[in-house]
């Protein structure tokens, strides 16, 4: 009888083999390296680190008004709404209510590698809004 009801099982669990050993095998042509359980191996990173422009706010109005202007040195950039009323950005064109991209009261947006721009971000909001802006070059 087989480890189980189920015949299918029973004939994978018969037909697998266990290694004879485990750990590392040894392959033609490789180097051996050893590490000891507690030594670190140190890694690189290939980040560039960003430079930070000094932070700046926006008042934001009824009116589209360009909030960051065009930097062809971007590589980063933060805005965060620090007022409750919601506000509304837009990439090298003007700003629209409930168009483009929503932030809302208190919340934060932030340049990643599937919206990165090196345009003016216009913004625009139904009542005041203040804007908090951490850009990166």
């Amino acid at each position: 009888m087989g480890v189980s009801n189920i015949p299918q099982i029973d004939e994978l669990v018969q037909t697998e083999q266990v290694p004879a050993t485990l750990g590392q095998k040894v392959k033609a042509g490789s180097l051996s390296v050893t590490v000891a359980s507690d030594q670190i191996v140190p890694t690189t990173s290939s980040t560039t680190p960003l430079t930070p422009a000094s932070p700046a706010t926006f008042a934001v109005t009824t009116i589209s008004a360009t909030a960051v202007v065009a930097n062809a040195s971007r590589k980063g950039l933060v805005i965060t709404n620090i007022t409750k009323e919601p506000v509304f950005l837009a990439f090298g064109v003007p700003a629209e209510l409930n168009k483009g991209i929503y932030l809302s009261g208190f919340g934060t947006w932030y340049m990643d590698e599937f919206s990165f721009v090196t345009t003016a971000i216009n913004v625009i909001s139904s009542g005041a809004s203040t804007l908090s802006i951490q850009e990166f070059s």
